[in-house]
């Protein structure tokens, strides 16, 4: 018999569920007394969501699509319920006016093209409107579409079911080179362009980076460069993998945009996965049933791209940091978010928002400490740890947590030991007081595991709602006792 050690890092090495998150990403939302000093890899409590106080269009159905509107007069809001119904709001939200009585097909999808603003419903009708009012307009000309982007002053749309294999563009004035939003009629020097016509498989997303466009089927992806339609030139990604619509966020030069099979970025022609395999069998294992629900969005001073999915009946969140020349780390929630998309706050800073369920609010993400004035009390779990050895009995004897509080009773860690010989056992929750934390500080608890016997441990860190705290590592001393059931052959 020897004794051993078992050492989790946080967030690195918990390979389990959780609702907190690295500070890096989230604590800045926090107020100065209830953040902790942030010192290498650890899990802190996340920040809470603020439910704007004015943002209830009806209560009994949830936001599902939304977008800032950044016209010239100023900024504006327009938001999609599930019923079909949009609203639109100054950039303040403090009043929201129904775009019309009628529902359209959902999720909807949006550009903005000058001071214009085109919406393509999911049943293919296309709306537009303006700063000036609350209502939508439409051209005779406009074909019928699902997705939007822009690129070089014109609007492109695609994605209809009577022409799975098209893309249509607008016009741009010939006297002043400036973009003719409602103009579709290729005699004004708008048109269209084909992309495998009558191969069997439908356009799912359409995309614009800086110097050239992409088009999306479920197995392919189109990368056309060319600053005008008469220049354009076709070639075709180096995988076989394309993006959902919603998902597809411009980041740098490139962009990043997921599917069933995970998270993809797309730079040059190439397409590189973007899950490790941990999270790869996380993402594969989801109901992804309902593809028009994956929505995608980035924010490039929180080096984050976050992708909404619905899994089922429930729903999902990825998060994932993007830092250059570091290995990516993914995180996961699940809020009931209908939604994620972006709105910009103040100067060149852009926030994360999320559709609420079924209560008719928009949730401004990472801010302050309680969602929607509830506290929170967050968690991370890790996966079950057996020493490299699951077929060798071993008897837990302690454990180091490493750890810092603002304040005391607030971090808590329940251990759970697993075995052939009956239902697990369950130690705690054991509390970690009096870890006050300065700059830098981080403190040592030691808990004993009552020479609990199994093959395995897993291990639960609870964040009460009231005061601050991270957790750094944790290591588990356990005697092996040389017995078990045999090595695998």
């Amino acid at each position: 018999m020897a004794l051993h050690q078992i050492t989790i890092a946080f967030p690195e090495g918990w390979r389990g569920e959780n609702t907190d998150w690295p500070p890096d990403m989230l604590a800045g939302g926090l107020s100065a007394t209830l953040n902790v000093a942030h010192v290498g890899p650890e899990l802190q409590k996340r920040a809470g969501q603020y439910r704007e106080p004015s943002a209830q269009v009806s209560a009994g159905v949830s936001v599902v699509a939304g977008f800032t509107a950044d016209y010239s007069t100023g900024q504006k809001f327009i938001i999609q319920t599930d019923d079909g119904r949009f609203y639109q709001s100054s950039g303040t939200m403090h009043t929201w006016a129904g775009m019309g009585t009628s529902g359209y097909g959902t999720p909807a999808t949006f550009v903005l093209l000058g001071d214009v603003t085109l919406i393509a419903t999911n049943s293919g009708t296309m709306l537009g409107t303006s700063a000036a009012d609350n209502t939508f307009s439409l051209a005779s000309s406009a074909p019928s579409a699902r997705f939007l982007t822009t690129f070089k002053g014109r609007a492109f749309a695609t994605g209809h079911d009577a022409s799975a294999d098209e893309v249509r563009y607008t016009a741009v004035g010939a006297t002043t080179g400036l973009p003719t939003v409602a103009d579709w009629l290729t005699s004004n020097n708008a048109g269209n362009r084909l992309f495998s016509q009558g191969e069997g498989s439908r356009i799912v997303g359409i995309a614009a980076g800086r110097d050239e466009w992409y088009v999306f089927k479920p197995q392919r992806t189109y990368v056309v460069t060319g600053q005008t339609p008469t220049s354009f030139v076709t070639s075709i990604a180096d995988r076989e993998v394309g993006f959902y619509h919603r998902t597809v966020a411009v980041v740098g030069r490139g962009l990043v945009g997921a599917n069933e099979e995970g998270v993809f970025s797309l730079l040059d022609g190439k397409i590189e996965p973007l899950l490790d395999p941990a999270d790869i069998l996380y993402w594969r294992g989801l109901n992804h049933a309902n593809t028009s629900a994956f929505a995608g969005a980035w924010v490039a001073s929180k080096n984050q791209y976050r992708v909404a999915i619905q899994d089922g009946s429930t729903w999902k969140l990825l998060a994932g940091v993007l830092e250059v020349g570091k290995k990516i780390a993914w995180y996961r929630w699940d809020p009931p978010a209908r939604c994620i998309f972006t709105r910009r706050v103040a100067g060149k800073s852009y926030d994360f928002y999320r559709g609420g369920n079924a209560d008719g609010y928009l949730y401004r993400m990472d801010q302050g400490t309680q969602d929607a004035s509830a506290s929170i009390t967050s968690y991370a779990q890790t996966g079950i740890h057996d020493g490299g050895a699951p077929w060798v009995d071993k008897k837990f004897t302690r454990a180091w947590v490493y750890a810092r509080t603002r304040g005391s009773w607030n971090l808590s860690c329940t251990f759970t030991v697993h075995s052939e010989d009956g239902k697990p056992t369950q130690l705690g929750p054991q509390r970690v007081v009096s870890l006050a934390t300065v700059a830098g500080d981080v403190k040592r608890a030691t808990i004993p595991l009552d020479d609990a016997r199994g093959w395995g441990i897993d291990l639960k860190v609870t964040m009460d709602p009231d005061q601050a705290a991270s957790i750094h590592k944790v290591i588990i001393e356990y005697d092996d006792m040389g017995i078990g059931h045999g090595a695998p052959a």
